[in-house]
């Protein structure tokens, strides 16, 4: 524990004791009367112990951290350069280094400041004009999350993300006065205080790390309007509980990690000053005019199955290029919601391909043949646990190609030599492969594999048959893979022609008119179309 000399800030001083409560060793430092005061201590994995006070430095009387062994011996003190202002909070950020929140004596001025665990400095923010005292939280990535008021008629929050250089990365503003910060497993930021400037009560808010507003629940204790704000803390759950006070008795109040109002606990001691969860989580110890825990009744949430039971069966062959995967899921406790992620691909491991289905079951797409495919399912219940699948591995069929259908002709089946006549062919193919067109007019004439051509497209050509005379169109097809179909047929007649049509169009008109014969002969030469006749 850490403290300082009474009655007055004469000396900072730390002490450790063991579990039976005995004194094992008592430090005053810097002297025993150098004005300096401790504010907060915080404990590392291997026992190191950190001390945040207010102290005399290089620069002045500024904020100070100073790190002690375990057996006591002083290791560093760092002393803030520039300007955060007195100390209010620090913390170890999941990286492994420190924040530090301060706030000027005089004026409405915030600072903050991350330190290794060396004592060097990473960065400093200072100059941050705020109407509320401020807070800070490091993500896993290096992120600091910085919150403070606005500096304006009817503040809003303001919450700043700061990358790991300390360079501003996005601000902005969000509807409650909010004085608390804290990061939670998923990365995303937690805010509590009030639901307004002036106005008691437990407000909460969570944001993601783009600074989307996820929920936000402004009246969580109910008709308690709870005060004096003393700290927040986050479960392994991701649940929020909150230390505060009535005036006249000690509250707790919790908000659950979706955003809903779990419960307040009042009790004693005016208000509380501080709170830390039980080793199984589900009791907090309370700190203020009295010291409490509280228990309660917590259902135990088990991860979901890891997936089974996968069809296609691992390692086998064979599967249909058009069949869909599928597997079993579930999750032990009765009513959770179970979600999957589907992990698809020809590599291994194979990439992401769906996430967040509630089916067993997933269709791919067409598959190429005989190839070889990976998958791996990863169930989530809706609280957060996961349970990652093995990766699967399946081949997919052999192609077994089957012939196109016999082509369908459409076109005249009568006509004239020499005029151009139009003919459309189409036909389909089982496993929808391009196709090849061999086409014989029956005139010793041939389209040899025109293509290639869409399975169902329809195929236009033209051609001239020159004599008279019956012919028969015959047509097949092929695909890519050269299975040919069966022949198709038309038979086309040309019987006529044109110049004995010609010759009885005048047989006619002098029947008609037979005086104008002896005219009409000087001007055509009848004999030579006579000759012309059958």
């Amino acid at each position: 524990m850490s403290g300082y000399s009474n009655p007055v800030n004469a000396a900072s001083i730390l002490m450790k004791f063991g579990p039976a409560g005995n004194l094992l060793w008592r430090q005053i430092y810097e002297s025993s009367f150098d004005g300096s005061y401790t504010k907060k201590c915080l404990i590392d994995a291997d026992n190191n112990i950190y001390v945040l006070g207010m102290g005399s430095g290089p620069t002045g009387y500024v904020t100070k951290i100073k790190k002690f062994t375990p057996n006591g011996s002083a290791l560093w003190s760092y002393f803030d350069a520039d300007g955060i202002g007195a100390p209010i909070n620090f913390k170890f950020t999941p990286e492994g280094n420190i924040v530090v929140v301060g706030r000027a004596i005089y004026g409405s001025v915030n600072g903050y400041a991350k330190i290794d665990l060396d004592g060097n400095n990473i960065w400093s923010y200072p100059e941050v004009y705020s109407l509320t005292v401020g807070d800070a939280s490091g993500d896993a990535f290096g992120n600091t999350y910085l919150v403070h008021g606005e500096y304006v008629s009817n503040p809003g929050t303001m919450i700043k993300k700061i990358d790991q250089s300390g360079e501003l990365i996005w601000e902005n503003v969000y509807a409650l006065s909010g004085l608390r910060i804290e990061i939670g497993t998923d990365n995303c930021a937690v805010v509590s205080g009030y639901p307004n400037p002036g106005t008691f009560g437990a407000a909460f808010i969570k944001v993601d790390g783009t600074g989307n507003l996820l929920w936000a629940n402004l009246d969580a204790d109910g008709p308690l309007a709870l005060m004096l704000h003393a700290q927040m803390i986050l479960d392994g759950s991701n649940d929020a509980y909150l230390a505060a006070g009535t005036l006249f008795e000690m509250a707790v109040c919790k908000v659950n990690n979706d955003g809903t109002s779990d419960w307040t606990q009042t009790m004693s001691g005016s208000y509380a000053n501080a709170i830390a969860l039980g080793n199984n989580e589900n009791s907090i110890f309370v700190v203020g005019g009295y010291t409490a825990r509280l228990i309660w009744n917590m259902t135990v949430n088990s991860p979901p199955y890891e997936p089974n039971n996968p069809n296609p069966s691992d390692n086998s062959s064979g599967f249909d290029v058009n069949g869909d995967i599928s597997w079993t899921g579930g999750d032990p406790d009765t009513g959770d919601i179970v979600t999957y992620d589907v992990y698809f691909g020809t590599m291994s491991p194979p990439p992401l391909a769906v996430t967040n289905i509630t089916e067993e079951n997933h269709n791919p797409g067409t598959m190429s043949y005989n190839t070889s495919y990976y998958w791996k399912i990863v169930s989530r219940d809706e609280f957060g646990l996961s349970a990652p699948g093995p990766i699967w591995q399946f081949t997919t069929s052999t192609m077994s190609n089957i012939a196109p259908d016999p082509p369908e002709i459409s076109g005249p089946a009568t006509g004239i030599p020499g005029k151009n006549y139009t003919y459309q062919f189409s036909s389909t193919d089982p496993e929808d492969q391009n196709l090849y067109y061999y086409i014989d007019w029956g005139d010793n004439t041939t389209i040899n594999w025109d293509g290639p051509y869409d399975s169902g497209e329809q195929v236009s050509v033209v051609h001239t048959w020159n004599m008279k005379g019956t012919y028969t169109i015959k047509v097949k097809v092929k695909d890519v893979l050269g299975a040919e179909s069966e022949w198709a047929t038309l038979a086309v007649k040309m019987p006529l022609s044109i110049e004995p049509s010609f010759f009885r169009f005048f047989e006619l008109l002098f029947e008609r008119f037979p005086n104008a014969f002896p005219i009409l002969r000087y001007i055509l030469d009848f004999n030579h179309w006579q000759s012309l006749s059958y």
